[in-house]
């Protein structure tokens, strides 16, 4: 099992190096058989689910999802 001995900057490490370090940090060892491939599963399920960020949104309700603003600076609804 890893030691995390210092913490690194998020900007100069990989995602996936990212949900090794969670996985260690949860006690699980991500080199184990089962577990090797999870850091790119997790990567790319995150992607996935955080695609609509990326995205334009259409449609007529205005609001700008990434800051949870709409148009006119109203946060009615959140």
């Amino acid at each position: 099992m890893q030691t995390i001995l210092e913490a690194q900057s998020p900007a100069n490490t990989s995602p996936q190096e990212l949900m090794k370090e969670m996985l260690v940090r949860l006690g699980e060892d991500p080199e184990r058989d089962d577990l090797l491939h999870t850091p790119e599963r997790m990567e790319r399920s995150l992607h996935y689910l955080t695609k609509g960020n990326r995205e334009p949104r259409g449609g007529s309700a205005g609001r700008d999802v990434r800051c949870g603003l709409r148009r006119d600076g109203d946060r009615q609804g959140y």
